[in-house]
């Protein structure tokens, strides 16, 4: 499966997997982007929604997707 970052354009990453901190596990378990040019956010593959909201207020909007191959990914809005 062909995975693809969220945004259309240029993007960073502004907390990586596996930085230390008081999350649940001791470290961050995914890696959080933020658009440059726009924030407009895309499914990073093809997908049916899961959940809209389901994960708690700490990761504020979001939505949950699962692709073909079983994994997820979570997606926020600003």
């Amino acid at each position: 499966m062909d995975y693809q970052a969220p945004y259309r354009g240029k993007y960073k990453i502004s907390c990586p997997f596996g930085k230390k901190g008081d999350w649940a596990a001791g470290w961050h378990i995914g890696n959080d982007l933020v658009g440059l040019e726009s924030k407009n956010i895309y499914p990073i593959a093809e997908g049916t929604v899961k959940s809209v909201n389901a994960h708690g207020k700490s990761y504020g909007k979001h939505i949950t997707v699962l692709h073909a191959d079983g994994k997820e990914s979570l997606t926020l809005s600003t």
